[in-house]
């Protein structure tokens, strides 16, 4: 007969079992949402993936923080090699040697501390040191972002390569962008003067502690409205002072089919709407103000009608004739004739003959031949017959 402790150690390990089911399926379910997590935060991620560096770092203007990884060598009679990473409290902790505080100093000082701190302890020793990975860490970006909170950047991160990965909201002033610093100063850049001018005053590294902000603007304050031939029309703002050639430029509108010898300005002088036709010579010179509407055309197709095997608009091609864009058109159909190819210009000229060079806008009309006007689509044997019964009417009517 089986005893009562038995009974009760089996009653015990199957409940510890269930326990642990239970425990594992929870553990499950976190983990999932661990990784969801993650993912979330690899999307504001510049610091994850492999570091590329511009040249060799200028340890003046790289401030150690919590995560660099130093490698120093103490070479003697005993040779020592360590591999120490800064605390989160920005500390380095060597073995024999003691703690030294290094976190918010330059490179420079940094290596001149850990080889005088190493130097002491090992007094006839050769201590060498250097920077062996940088770190990572988490910046705040706010204002005029539609994604605003933290992102992961490293000491090498510049400010170019962290606004791509922000999209701005409508009035964001992306040319005044404000970084406020750890120990209270505030810089004010345009990343503009790098992007356009590679001016690289105005794309610093990005600071441990760093605060971004994006601030909005106002549309009574150098608001316009950009339209026509570009990817995302609507509202932007201008600099101030800005022409119409460096908007072009910043906002990268200049599109493959765009007609840069058709922009048009709409603006309001004096209560009344002005129409300006600016020509590319002139986009230097036309400085945008608030409220200006501006259009950008498509450049000016090439439109084939008539009979033809498939009407419509084609791509203007520099030196193609009238006879070509009827080819590329599907050639005529059995109601057109290649004599009868009409053209008309933009300012109203006509021209005609399929070996007319075509210019932007004109419009080619393949009109009907001389025998579909008179017999339309008769066959052979019904021209016969109509011209037997004519002809036989003919006879009888004058006998």
């Amino acid at each position: 007969m089986i005893s009562r402790a038995l009974i009760y150690s089996l009653m015990l390990v199957a409940v510890v079992n269930a326990q642990s089911l239970n425990l594992d399926e929870n553990q499950s379910k976190y983990k999932v949402n661990t990784i969801s997590a993650e993912q979330s935060i690899l999307t504001n991620d510049i610091g994850q993936s492999q570091i590329y560096f511009e040249g060799i770092i200028d340890s003046d203007k790289y401030y150690v923080g919590p995560g660099d990884k130093f490698a120093i060598n103490v070479q003697s009679a005993q040779n020592r090699y360590f591999k120490i990473q800064v605390s989160p409290s920005g500390e380095l902790l060597i073995p024999n040697v003691g703690i030294i505080k290094i976190g918010g100093l330059n490179l420079t000082t940094s290596l001149l501390q850990i080889r005088a701190a190493c130097q002491a302890a090992y007094q006839n020793a050769i201590i060498s040191c250097v920077l062996d990975t940088p770190r990572k860490f988490k910046v705040s970006i706010a204002g005029a972002v539609t994604e605003p909170g933290y992102y992961v950047v490293n000491p090498l991160t510049r400010l170019s390569e962290l606004i791509q990965l922000i999209e701005m909201k409508p009035f964001a002033k992306d040319y005044e962008i404000h970084i406020k610093h750890t120990d209270s100063q505030e810089n004010l850049f345009n990343p503009y003067e790098y992007l356009l001018l590679g001016n690289n005053s105005q794309n610093p590294y990005i600071r441990e502690g760093d605060m971004i902000f994006v601030p909005f603007g106002k549309y009574e304050d150098g608001g316009i409205v950009i339209r026509g031939e570009i990817e995302e029309p609507g509202y932007d703002l201008i600099m101030p002072g800005e022409n119409l050639e460096h908007l072009l430029q910043r906002q990268g509108v200049l599109q493959k089919d765009l007609d840069i010898n058709s922009v048009i300005i709409s603006r309001i002088i004096d209560g009344r709407t002005e129409i300006i036709d600016v020509k590319p010579n002139e986009f230097e010179s036309v400085i945008l103000k608030t409220n200006d509407d501006i259009e950008l055309m498509r450049i000016k197709a090439i439109s084939v009608i008539g009979n033809i095997g498939t009407p419509g608009s084609f791509r203007y091609q520099p030196g193609y004739t009238a006879g070509d864009y009827v080819a590329i058109a599907g050639g005529t159909n059995v109601a057109g004739s290649m004599s009868r190819i009409t053209i008309v210009s933009v300012d109203g000229t006509v021209r005609r003959g399929e070996g007319q060079v075509i210019h932007r806008g004109d419009i080619i009309e393949v009109k009907r031949s001389l025998s579909h006007i008179m017999f339309g689509e008769m066959n052979v044997l019904q021209l016969v017959a109509s011209i037997s019964t004519i002809a036989l009417a003919f006879t009888a009517a004058t006998r």
